[in-house]
C-alpha cells in the first residue's frame, strides 16, 4: 500500500510539473518566423541633450516576414551598446511593431539592437550635447600633382549654431563621386580613410583623418589622363558635410 501511494503521489507531482510548463507556453509570445526582417528607427535622432536631458529616444522595431507582412503577437527582444532600454521586451501589435525606450545621459553613440528567434535588426543612436547646424569637411592641400602616391590630410568642423565644437559624435566618410577628363570615372575611383571613422573632438578641428588613393584605381585611370578627381564626403550625427573636391592636375 505503501508503495502504490508513492507512486501516485509521484506521478501527480509529474503531471501538475507537466502543465505548468505548457500553461507557461501558451502564456509566452511566440517568436520571429524564419527569415523575418526588422525595419527599425529612433525618434529623436541624434537625441541632444541641451532639450533632452535624460538623453531619451523612442525605438520602434517593425517585423515583418520575408514576404512583408507584418508578424502581430510576437516576442522582440531589445538590447543596446551603451545606454539603457526600458522594457528589453515587447509583444509586436497589429502592424508588427513593438517599441521601447532608449536613454543615456551623457554623449555616446549607440547601437540598440532587435531580436526575435533568428532574426535580428539594429540601429545606431548618437547623443550628442548641442544641435548640429554646420559640417564643414576641409583638406590643408586639396589640390595636389601626385595623387598616386601623396596622402590627402582632411580635417573636419561640427558646430552648433554658436558655433560651438559638438563633441562625442561619430563621423564616417565616403567618396560619393570620381571622373577622368571631366567624364564621369568607370569604374569608379575609390581609396582609404584612416581611420575609417572617428568620434569629434571638444577643440577645433572637430576631427581629423588621412584619405589615400587606391594604387590599382590610380594606375588603371588616372595615369596617362590630364585630370582626375575624387568627391569626398562627411557624415556625423545624420549631418552631411560640404562636398570636397580632390584635384590632381596631371
Amino acid at each position: 500500500m505503501r508503495r502504490t501511494a508513492v507512486f501516485k503521489l509521484g506521478t501527480v507531482a509529474a503531471l501538475f510539473i507537466l502543465a505548468v510548463m505548457l500553461i507557461a507556453c501558451e502564456d509566452s509570445d511566440p517568436t520571429a518566423v524564419e527569415g523575418s526582417q526588422f525595419i527599425i528607427t529612433a525618434t529623436p535622432n541624434p537625441v541632444d541633450l541641451t532639450t533632452n536631458p535624460l538623453g531619451q529616444s523612442t525605438v520602434s522595431a517593425r517585423l515583418l516576414t520575408a514576404t512583408g507582412v507584418p508578424q502581430s503577437g510576437t516576442a522582440v527582444f531589445f538590447s543596446t551598446s551603451n545606454g539603457t532600454v526600458s522594457p528589453d521586451t515587447d509583444t509586436t501589435d497589429d502592424d508588427g511593431v513593438a517599441l521601447t525606450t532608449f536613454a543615456s545621459p551623457t554623449a555616446v553613440n549607440a547601437s540598440v539592437e532587435a531580436t526575435s528567434g533568428g532574426s535580428s535588426g539594429t540601429i545606431q543612436i548618437t547623443v550628442i550635447i548641442g544641435t548640429p547646424n554646420t559640417h564643414q569637411l576641409l583638406s590643408s592641400d586639396p589640390v595636389i600633382d601626385t595623387i598616386c602616391t601623396n596622402t590627402i590630410p582632411l580635417e573636419g568642423f561640427l558646430l552648433d549654431s554658436a558655433l560651438n565644437t559638438i563633441p562625442s559624435v561619430l563621423v564616417t566618410y565616403s567618396v560619393v563621386s570620381s571622373t577622368v577628363n571631366g567624364n564621369p570615372a568607370s569604374p569608379p575611383l575609390n581609396g582609404t580613410f584612416n581611420p575609417t571613422s572617428t568620434l569629434t573632438g571638444t577643440g577645433k578641428p572637430s576631427y581629423t583623418a588621412v584619405f589615400t588613393m587606391n594604387q590599382a584605381d590610380c594606375t588603371n585611370n588616372c595615369q596617362g589622363a590630364d585630370a582626375c578627381t575624387l568627391t569626398i564626403r562627411a557624415v556625423g550625427a545624420g549631418v552631411d558635410s560640404n562636398d570636397l573636391l580632390i584635384t590632381e592636375n596631371l
